[in-house]
Formats: C-alpha cells, structure tokens, sequence
C-alpha cells in the first residue's frame, strides 16, 4: 500500500520517477544512488548487492539518529 509506507528506499531517479508517478510524495523517497545491474554480468550483481548493504546501512544509522562521525 503505497500511501501508508513511510519511507521508500530506491536505487535511481527512475525508480523516484516512477513511484511519485503513482502518487507517492517525493519526499517520503530516498534515492540510494545505486546504478540498476539490469543485463550485467554476475559480479556486477554482487557490486550492486554490496553497495545496496552500504547506503542502506548508512541510511538506517541516519534515521536512527547515529551520524557517520558519532
């Protein structure tokens, strides 16, 4: 249910795009800045798995209040 979620955690400005096209506010999304491995090889696969880990990780500690240098 797109209107109830409070936070929506996306990989690109496409994927911004297409959310706030089905009327989710564009503040209630956070774009991780992940390039989409759509077509890549395995290992390009497990970059973007790994790099998903990180922002998400950094995105938790920014929402629970823990900044990078505390």
């Amino acid at each position: 249910d797109l209107q109830n979620t409070d936070l929506f955690a996306v990989m690109t400005k496409g994927h911004l795009q297409a959310l706030v096209s089905d009327g989710v506010p564009e503040t209630k999304i956070r774009v991780l800045g992940v390039p989409d491995p759509y077509g890549g090889t395995l290992e390009i696969y497990r970059q973007c798995r790994d790099a998903i880990q990180a922002s998400l990780t950094a995105l938790a500690s920014e929402l629970n209040g823990c900044g990078a240098d505390e």
